[in-house]
């Protein structure tokens, strides 16, 4: 059962089947990685144990953590086709920027972990796996077969898609490697390409999007905007401390939950952000007002020491889902709705509801 987020699950934060494969995994070395239970579940039955999926969620940084705690490299064996490619090197990027080697194994043509190891058993796996190369070979091997090296223009379009991978690589010796592969395969020279690895991109003019017109009545409307900004900038804070968050938010919360629209732009350029670019690239995007407010957030956010930064992050998106529950209040004579709509708040969410119509009988006054 794929079961929803709680406030002590978090599916960003497991692997599937980890518990039961980290002993094997440290015998063999390296842990096989693919995209779902079923696949997991396939491999164990056929006798391979050191293999392991996310939680229904592309792989985050916490996980790409998890793996480099048991074993310095992994093998994604994911499907074939373009979703499957795209899943993989964005699985591959992060587990670079961990200081894993990250190999890929390529699956036959319409084929997945489950349907070939059902058919073949693990005799028809092995093969993939001692195979299986590095990941920026498999790019130049997808670039080459397409025929992205032929040509100025199809180069350089090249080299663009094969950066963020170098990029991702933290460890020292990879990158030098991957830096001279990539400058013989696209015919420039190292030295130049290193240049490139480190150019900023340049600013892309957003249109920030109109503010949604409040629906909310009543004579505390402005005190509630108040409330909602300093939970909105709460969460922004929390996203630019720590790219962890960022990661989730892209999964769990909508732009359009940010009513200040400083805060919506800058949430909007950060969630645009390629997988695996440093947040802030996202300050390029933004205009400059918005940078005086991307600034003091950051500010900000840096000087909060000691800080449950899971408990802050649950804690905002549960107020920002909140907000928008309480503007669904039924009319006051449709009784049966206002219950089930009551039922669908949190005890918390009721109690701070209850303070705020009855605030003159409020113990903070």
């Amino acid at each position: 059962l794929n079961s929803p987020e709680t406030p002590i699950f978090h599916k960003g934060s497991s692997l599937y089947h980890l518990h039961h494969a980290k002993n094997e995994i440290r015998k063999e070395g390296y842990t096989i990685v693919v995209e779902g239970y079923f696949d997991v579940l396939r491999l164990v039955l056929a006798g391979i144990e050191a293999v392991v999926a996310p939680l229904g969620t592309a792989l985050t940084p916490d996980q790409a953590a998890l793996l480099k705690r048991y074993a310095p490299s992994v093998v994604l064996l994911y499907d074939s086709d373009s979703a499957g490619l795209k899943a993989t090197f964005r699985a591959g990027d992060e587990c670079l920027r961990h200081g894993l080697r990250v190999r890929v194994a390529t699956m036959p043509t319409d084929e997945d972990p489950d349907t070939l190891v059902r058919n073949g058993g693990a005799a028809a796996l092995k093969p993939l796996l001692d195979d299986a190369v590095d990941i920026l070979e498999r790019k130049l091997q997808l670039l080459a077969r397409k025929g992205w090296f032929e040509g100025v223009e199809r180069r350089r379009d090249a080299l663009d898609r094969l950066l963020p991978t170098i990029r991702a690589a933290s460890d020292p010796i990879a990158k030098d490697l991957y830096l001279s592969l990539v400058a013989d395969q696209i015919g420039i020279s190292k030295s130049v390409l290193e240049q490139e690895l480190v150019a900023k991109p340049a600013m892309v003019p957003m249109k920030v999007p109109a503010r949604r017109p409040s629906v909310d009545p009543g004579p505390a409307r402005a005190e509630r905007r108040r409330i909602g900004a300093r939970i909105e900038a709460r969460l922004l804070r929390l996203i630019l401390r720590n790219a962890v968050w960022l990661e989730r938010a892209r999964q769990e919360v909508s732009a359009l939950r940010f009513e200040v629209p400083a805060f919506r732009e800058i949430f909007e350029a950060l969630t645009a952000l390629p997988a695996g670019a440093p947040s802030s690239d996202a300050a390029l995007r933004l205009s400059p007002p918005v940078q005086d407010v991307w600034q003091r957030l950051s500010d900000d956010g840096s000087r909060e020491d000691g800080l449950d930064e899971d408990a802050e992050y649950a804690g905002a998106v549960e107020r920002l889902e909140e907000r928008d529950l309480l503007r669904q209040l039924p009319a006051r004579e449709d009784v049966a709705a206002r219950r089930v709509w009551l039922s669908r708040l949190s005890p918390e969410a009721r109690q701070r509801l209850y303070w705020q119509r009855h605030a003159k009988k409020s113990p903070e006054g």
